[in-house]
Formats: structure tokens, sequence, C-alpha cells
């Protein structure tokens, strides 16, 4: 904890995302830097010209929107699409 840290001023941050009952503020919130990730997407053809090992296969796909502060629930609306 950084030593100039003080919990009162943390408590008095307005939330981000709700005007009334909103948890998620500017001290609580990940940074747009938190997390990454990297992908090599090939056919299976050229992995095995590659001599690599296909270990996955993408055997559908889907998207799905719902209005912003209901972002959580989108993947229940993309799944069955992409299974079905």
């Amino acid at each position: 904890m950084p030593a100039n840290f003080d919990a009162a001023k943390l408590r008095k941050l307005r939330p981000s995302f709700k005007e009334t009952g909103g948890s998620v503020t500017a001290g609580n919130a990940s940074s747009i830097s938190d997390g990454a990730a990297a992908l090599v997407l090939v056919s299976g053809e050229k992995a095995l010209k590659l001599g690599l090992q296909v270990i996955a296969k993408i055997s559908g796909y889907a998207d799905a929107a719902q209005e912003p502060e209901l972002f959580t629930t989108a993947p229940a609306l993309a799944i069955p699409k992409a299974i079905g």
C-alpha cells in the first residue's frame, strides 16, 4: 500500500458508472493496461506445414451486444448462437 494511502479519501470517491449504489470508483478500478493476451491463429494445414501441433479448433462463433450496464450478460446471448 502506498505510504500516502488515505482510506477516508477512498470512501469519498464517487461511483464511476452508477450515480447511486455503484461500487466501481477511480480508486478501485483496474487500469486500462491491466492484463495481456496473445494469439497465433493459422489454418490446420499451415500449422502442419510449420511442424506445429494443432491444439484447438474453432467450430463456431457468434457475437451479441447489450446496453453498456449489461455488458457482462452478452456472452449468454452469444453462446447459444455459437453452438446452435
